[in-house]
């Protein structure tokens, strides 16, 4: 995403004020309370005593996912409301509600321009794209990232959807290394966030599904399901199922099981549950006679609980 995001926002931020549908636009992508906040204190790495901490790794994992799939969409909705709030398009068409930012891009050893449309349609939907395209070939545009806000979203209450393409990206600008297609449906309100994403053959032609929905600063859950070949000596494509959950102070809980593949009729499952200090209080695990760690007592949550 370096070529194709974070040099937009540059280049355009400088050209001046931006009205009518960039303004709408930007009133209307959801802000900051799209964002997981799942507690993370990665300060907190010893414990009082100064003993190690005994990090849960089911933890750590969603920790991880949750800050990646952040990224992703805090960059992209970001860098879109900033253009389109900030910077006078380019081009307008006022009979087809049409606004153009750009083309940006192009300058020294970068391989590709591009730009940003938007539409609003006529039931006050938007749809809008981020264009990208060889260097000096603009007829061989393509959108790489495509999204759109549903009609009746305000600021307050809003919902959308969008794709970012990274395999496009890659094909015109090898130095983006990322491959694949994620996609993600979103809705916030006052009160929650939530989103569907989906990774599509990213990197090693892994796939993952991916769903949160979280209270605004409080309790949340994450659920989690990717295929891939997790079994080092095996050729065959395993399930790998996690739904996390988390209380306001930081305390949660993760279930989770593989199967499929080379695990063949076994069914793996793990729970892991760590505390608001994020030390693992609690863990069982249904295989190579591993003893349990902890007591169960200690999990905010009493319950195994997967993904419906």
């Amino acid at each position: 995403m370096r070529t194709t995001i974070l040099p937009l926002t540059a280049a355009l931020l400088a050209t001046g004020c931006s009205a009518g549908i960039g303004d709408e636009l930007a009133d209307v992508l959801p802000d900051d309370r799209i964002a997981v906040n799942m507690p993370v204190e990665n300060s907190a790495a010893k414990d009082a005593t100064g003993e190690e901490k005994q990090w849960s790794d089911l933890y750590l994992l969603t920790a991880e996912v949750t800050e990646d799939v952040n990224r992703l969409v805090h960059i992209v909705l970001y860098t879109v409301s900033t253009i389109a709030r900030e910077v006078e398009p380019t081009e307008v068409d006022s009979e087809n509600q049409i606004a153009t930012w750009g083309p940006w891009g192009g300058d020294g050893l970068d391989p590709t321009e591009g730009q940003l449309v938007v539409q609003k349609l006529d039931d006050a939907s938007y749809v809008w794209a981020i264009e990208m395209w060889p260097k000096n070939s603009p007829e061989d545009a393509v959108a790489v990232v495509e999204g759109e806000v549903d009609s009746g979203s305000t600021h307050d209450v809003n919902s959308g959807r969008f794709t970012i393409d990274f395999s496009s990206i890659n094909t015109m600008d090898p130095t983006e290394e990322a491959t694949g297609v994620f996609a993600v449906d979103y809705a916030v309100d006052m009160l929650t966030a939530q989103a569907d994403a989906s990774f599509e053959n990213v990197g090693q032609g892994v796939d993952a599904a991916y769903r949160y929905e979280q209270a605004h600063g409080g309790a949340g859950f994450m659920d989690l399901q990717v295929e891939g070949d997790f079994e080092d000596a095996g050729s065959l494509t395993e399930t790998l199922t996690i739904r996390s959950r988390w209380a306001p102070e930081g305390a949660g809980r993760s279930d989770a099981y593989a199967e499929g593949g080379d695990l063949g009729d076994f069914v793996g499952e793990t729970t892991e549950c760590w505390n608001s200090d994020f030390d693992m209080v609690y863990q069982t695990k249904n295989w190579n006679d591993a003893p349990d760690v902890g007591t169960v007592e200690e999990c905010v949550f009493d319950e195994v609980e997967f993904p419906e």
